[in-house]
């Protein structure tokens, strides 16, 4: 039994840099550490806490789902949450960092790419890579470790709408080791590919260095135009595309586009390459089936990674092939992936099949809805009309147009040399004029302080 339920004395601050779900942490480890909460007593529910404070659930939610990820509380079902046990008043104080938790990049303001480090489960992390320490380094094959794929199968026939299974996904260490074992497996020499314009520079430098043709194919409000590309190259092999989040202007595929394309495929059997990065946070665009999804026919290969949900330094990405497709690119794997950490294959495994990571998806969509429109309020008060925000603008990325006569590359190595690292578009798009506009990362602005300093840096690069 639990001790008897212990309601909290603090407040939070409203006017606080801090976000509430962060002060409400922070107030209870300290609770903790002075010994007003006790290890195994009670605390609150979700909505009780909520009313108290009078603040919203998700606020209470995210608070104690961090508490719980890093071993303060523990969830007892329907006896409520408590207090862990295990937890002396010393070591809440101490706070020991736990052992073998992916070092964090250094992030600067405005960094696209890197999800937010504060919301990182790290002593979870620590906790379920420890349980492997001990175990000898055992080879887990090219295609991946077992369970993680049958995670990441099971993850996406209920998050993406994909039915697969675990001999189809294919653990690799990014987006280019991705991209280059399919391009390897798809092509013969000379053969092309259609890409995105503008589209991931990624792709452009690894398509440039494999010496393989590609068809920059303008993109408009509902995609890719299928119809351009079959006009200018009807002989490409491949097209390489990116749905739920058009790659950067942040544009989702219409369901007419994605059947083009697929009766493209089909008709010519020729392939598709779906990227479906960022799909977690893309709002409603999550909720349109993906190419894989509607493929009845097996023409399109899936690609999805984690460096995006929970961080870069993981090295862990992964593809999903079509099933006539299995033996031919898991005897591919054998001869040119050099394999991903075991340790962490199997931690991660762990997160996926206990739903810890399901809960931190869940988690983490309105803090960066919450720290998206924090920043798009400091942008408008700082430049008003002078700098026009996409409202396509989708995942953990913003698309911020600038005044006529403003060039972004030039902005963009400003704001490099005072430490900012933004984004510029033009140079993404290789054949076609989308205008000057700056990709601006929101994620790990924690603070409206912090925002707000940024901007005002970022003004004066203008």
């Amino acid at each position: 039994m639990t001790k008897n339920l212990l309601l909290p004395t603090f407040s939070l601050q409203t006017d606080s840099d801090e976000v509430l779900y962060r002060q409400l942490y922070h107030r209870f480890k300290d609770a903790i550490a002075n010994g007003s909460y006790p290890p195994g007593a009670r605390v609150p529910s979700i909505r009780t806490l909520a009313q108290q404070l009078n603040v919203s659930r998700n606020t209470v939610e995210m608070a104690y789902d961090l508490l719980v990820g890093e071993g303060y509380f523990v969830s007892n079902g329907q006896a409520g949450t408590s207090v862990a046990r295990q937890f002396s008043r010393q070591q809440v104080r101490r706070q020991p960092e736990p052992d073998n938790v992916p070092a964090l990049p250094p992030v600067r303001p405005f960094q696209i790419g890197i999800p937010a480090q504060d919301a990182f489960p790290r002593k979870l992390w620590g906790n379920l890579r420890q349980a492997h320490s001990k175990e000898h380094q055992i080879v887990a094959g090219s295609q991946g470790y077992a369970p993680l794929r049958s995670a990441i199968a099971a993850y996406l026939n209920i998050a993406r709408g994909i039915q697969c299974g675990a001999d189809q996904v294919i653990v690799t260490t990014g987006y280019r080791q991705s991209l280059q074992l399919l391009l390897t497996g798809l092509l013969e020499h000379g053969q092309s590919v259609w890409t995105e314009d503008p589209c991931y520079p990624p792709s452009q430098y690894l398509l440039a260095q494999n010496r393989i043709p590609h068809h920059p194919l303008p993109v408009d409000a509902e995609g890719i135009i299928v119809g351009a590309g079959i006009k200018q190259a009807p002989e490409a092999r491949v097209a390489i595309v990116t749905p739920a989040n058009q790659s950067p202007l942040g544009v989702v595929m219409s369901a007419q586009r994605k059947a083009e394309l697929l009766d493209w495929a089909v008709d010519n059997q020729r392939w598709l390459i779906e990227d479906d990065y960022d799909s977690e946070y893309c709002g409603d665009s999550r909720l349109a089936p993906t190419l894989s999804s509607l493929d009845r026919d097996g023409r399109t290969f899936y690609m999805g990674t984690f460096s995006k949900t929970l961080c870069p330094a993981l090295r862990l990405a992964y593809v999903v092939v079509p099933c006539r497709q299995i033996a031919r690119f898991v005897q591919l794997a054998e001869h040119i992936l050099d394999g991903c950490p075991l340790h962490s294959q199997k931690t991660l495994a762990d997160m996926m099949q206990q739903g810890y990571y399901a809960r931190h998806i869940k988690k983490t969509r309105p803090l960066y809805e919450a720290r998206r429109a924090m920043l798009v309020e400091v942008l408008t008060a700082r430049f008003g009309q002078r700098l026009s925000i996409s409202p396509s603008s989708r995942g953990l990325c913003l698309l911020a147009h600038l005044p006529p006569g403003v060039s972004d590359v030039e902005v963009q190595a400003r704001a490099a040399q005072i430490g900012l690292s933004v984004g510029a578009l033009s140079p993404r798009a290789l054949r076609h004029d989308y205008g000057q506009a700056l990709l601006l990362g929101f994620a790990n602005f924690t603070t409206r302080q912090d925002a707000e300093r940024a901007v005002d840096s970022l003004a004066a690069c203008l």
